[in-house]
C-alpha cells in the first residue's frame, strides 16, 4: 500500500503514521510531503493508494488552493483532508458536499483516522 501524509508538522505526521501502522495492523513505508509543491510532484511521481493532507501547508494560498491541487493530483487515491485549526462553515460545506473525508485534528483524530483507513481498506 502506498501512502501518502501531506504534513508541515511533525508531532501530526507521526501521531498520523502511527494511525496508519495500528489501522493496518503493519509496519508501512510513509512518503511525508512538508509543503504543497513537493506534495504535487511526489503525486505526479507515484499513484498512491491513500492521501491524508493537512488543509494549510506552506506554499498554498488558501484552505481551497490545497484541495484543489490535492483533487486535482490524487489520480486514484483515496484522500483524506485534516486541521488542527478552525474551518469557515462554508469551507466544510463544500468538503462534505463532494463527500471528501475530512476530520479535525482533535483528541479523536487517531481514532476517527484509524478506524476509516480500516473501513476503507480492510472491510
Amino acid at each position: 500500500m502506498k501512502i501518502l501524509v501531506i504534513e508541515d508538522d511533525y508531532a501530526h505526521f507521526h501521531t498520523i503514521k502511527m494511525a496508519l501502522k495500528y489501522a493496518l495492523d503493519k509496519d508501512i513505508a510513509v512518503d511525508n510531503a512538508l509543503k504543497l509543491n513537493d506534495a504535487i510532484s511526489f503525486m505526479k511521481d507515484k499513484d498512491y493508494d491513500l492521501i491524508i493532507s493537512d488543509l494549510f501547508l506552506p506554499y498554498s494560498s488558501t484552505l481551497m488552493n490545497t484541495i484543489e491541487n490535492v483533487i486535482n493530483n490524487k489520480r486514484s487515491a483515496t484522500v483524506i483532508f485534516c486541521s488542527a485549526m478552525n474551518i469557515s462553515k462554508s469551507d466544510l460545506d463544500h468538503i462534505n458536499s463532494k463527500q471528501w473525508i475530512f476530520f479535525p485534528k482533535n483528541d479523536k483524530f487517531p481514532e476517527n483516522l484509524k478506524n476509516t483507513v480500516k473501513e476503507k481498506f480492510i472491510g
